[in-house]
């Protein structure tokens, strides 16, 4: 039987990550966590690693080499660990991996191994012998047996799932992190029992669309500006601004941020900041829309929102209208005059 396929059974068993594993050992995340990929891809039957992985695991070195472990249950290899540790206690200053621990509660994150596991049920037991919870309460909020929130109460069984301790959670306030994770505080820090109350989006307006924007050359839109009076159509947008107006897009080079028929929102009196896009217009007479970054010894810098076109910068007088772009609107939001 080969070591590697020994290893990568006992390692779903243990239900740890290749480098959590390699850290465990004493080795270097990144380089380690290769090593021991290599170990089980090639199904080798022998490493320099192999007495730190049957430590970590729990095994006599020969029998990890030697046996057919990969019919072993979570239960059976659990039962050969427990057995060895008693029989091999770690030596003082002695690496050998997380498992070999204390099993008080960590500071850091062992839910990917068996000490993870040990722990999140001592937290269950803590949470609920602190809140004097029964096990029928417990069950019944969790949707388990009677049983299972029994075994849960002793520190025995399997750990809650993520579901289940969001229900607790739900139920009793106890953190659903803290208790799965052992991250933050056993209470939750904020409860939300109130009703939901969105906040209405007010301040609809019927936006006139005053012009197109024809893709150009360069990646730059041609205004194609209609007489006043004479637009085509409106979009519904909310805005605060009396002098919003719109203009519908045609061509790519926008793509994906704004598509063909689309509209832009336009807000002249919106004060613009960096990273804000805007709607420039040239005095030769070239429309875009960018992205302004800064202003600076009387030259403006943009770039486009497509990473296929370089960043322009403008001089004071080359910019004929500079605006605030204040969304995009879908076709379906217009409407004819």
């Amino acid at each position: 039987m080969s070591l590697g396929k020994n290893v990568k059974h006992l390692r779903a068993l243990a239900d740890i990550a290749l480098e959590p594993l390699a850290e465990a050992l004493g080795l270097e995340r990144a380089a380690g966590r290769q090593k021991i990929y290599a170990l089980e891809k090639r199904e080798s039957k022998k490493s320099d690693i192999a007495s730190d992985l049957a430590r970590y695991f729990g095994f006599p070195v020969e029998r990890l080499l030697s046996e057919d472990l990969t019919s072993l249950t979570k239960e059976e290899w659990l039962a050969i660990r427990s057995a060895y540790y008693q029989s091999n206690p770690p030596k003082s200053g002695q690496n050998t991996g997380q498992i070999e621990q204390s099993t008080a509660p960590s500071r850091t994150d062992h839910s990917r191994t068996e000490l993870g596991r040990t722990e999140a049920l001592q937290r269950v037991q803590a949470a609920g012998n602190s809140l004097g919870l029964s096990a029928v309460e417990i069950a019944k909020a969790a949707n388990v047996d009677q049983r299972v929130a029994e075994r849960w109460l002793r520190g025995e069984g399997d750990p809650p799932t993520l579901e289940q301790a969001v229900a607790l959670q739900n139920k009793f306030g106890i953190n659903a992190v803290w208790l799965t994770k052992g991250k933050g505080d056993p209470g939750v820090t904020v409860r939300f029992t109130d009703e939901f109350q969105p906040i209405p989006i007010t301040n609809w307006k019927a936006i006139p669309v005053v012009g197109m924007a024809q893709l150009g050359d360069n990646g730059y839109w041609a205004d194609l500006e209609y007489p006043v009076g004479h637009g085509e159509g409106f979009v519904t947008f909310p805005t605060n601004d009396p002098d919003a107006y719109a203009l519908r897009c045609e061509g790519d080079s926008m793509r994906p941020r704004i598509k063909a028929g689309e509209f832009v929102v336009v807000e002249p009196n919106h004060e613009i900041e960096p990273g804000d896009e805007v709607l420039v217009k040239s005095i030769d007479g070239r429309v875009m829309v960018k992205e302004f970054l800064y202003r600076r010894a009387g030259r403006t810098h943009l770039i486009s929102t497509n990473d296929a076109h370089p960043p322009v910068a403008f001089t004071d007088d080359e910019i004929e209208k500079m605006h605030y772009l204040a969304g995009i609107a879908k076709r379906a939001m217009w409407r004819p005059d």
